[in-house]
Formats: C-alpha cells, structure tokens, sequence
C-alpha cells in the first residue's frame, strides 16, 4: 500500500482492483449501481498525481459492466490532516463534516446504490463521514469497500 500511495504505483492499485473484482462473490457488487472512490483534497491529488483509491475503483469498475465509475459527484471541501499518525478521536474529528455532493451531481446519485471505495480503512473515520453524505443526498445504499485493513 505504501508504494501504491506514496511511490507512483497507481497500475498496481489497478491491477489489484482488477483482481478483487475477479475474486470477489458475485453478491457483493449485485445491487449496486455506482462506485465512488473516496476523494483527495485537491491539493493533496495535485501533490500526489493521483488518488490511490480512485485508481482501485478503476480497476473494479473495469471487470464489472453495470457498474458506473463515479469520480466527479463528491469532493473534499477542506484540507485535512493525514490520518496516519492520529488517534483514533482525532481521526474522527478530523474527517467530521469534510465532504460534499456537488450541486450537478445531487440529482444523479439520489436513490443509487454506491459501493465506497478506499485503500486502507483503519478506524473507518473516513468512510464513515463519506457514507453519512452520501446517505444524507440520497443514496439508498452504500457500501464500502478496502483494498486492506490496518
């Protein structure tokens, strides 16, 4: 994962989306409509070239057809801290209230069933603020999904 993140390896975190997506049970992606990685502050995307999660997504959404790769309807609307060396309710406090349904994609993702992507969940502060906003437009499902647990 640290390659992956920190080392340019963004085809690896394809490759491995890839992977997961042939590996999985089929009842895991059955109902869902969309899959959303969990978005970079774009100054940390800018940094970094790319957003390691969206990269995992893409090789998800490769091998399942009825699933819509969606990377445009949330964003982070401030900076944070990286979660690395937080405790636990610093993480939480950290991520509280920090993304957001673009106005254009409201509409959109109402009533879908999304399947959350990330790279690494350790206390799952992360994707549990991301889920909140997405249930809170709309959405009629989410799920989440890690490429692995720390």
């Amino acid at each position: 994962m640290h390659n992956i993140k920190y080392f340019s390896k963004k085809q690896l975190a394809f490759y491995m989306g890839e992977l997961l997506s042939e590996t999985a049970p089929e009842q895991l992606f059955k109902d869902i409509d969309l899959i959303i990685p969990i978005p970079l502050h774009w100054l940390r995307k800018q940094k970094r070239g790319y957003n390691q999660a969206e990269w995992f997504a893409r090789g998800i959404a490769s091998k399942i057809p009825h699933i819509t790769l969606f990377t445009t309807g949330i964003v982070r609307k401030k900076r944070t801290k990286t979660q690395v060396k937080l405790h636990r309710e610093d993480r939480a406090k950290n991520v509280r209230n920090v993304f957001q349904i673009k106005e254009t994609a409201a509409s959109f993702i109402r009533g879908k069933a999304v399947m959350l992507v990330d790279d690494v969940i350790t206390t799952g502060a992360t994707t549990g603020s991301c889920t909140t906003t997405l249930l809170n437009a709309g959405c009629s499902l989410v799920k989440v999904l890690s490429l692995a647990r720390d």
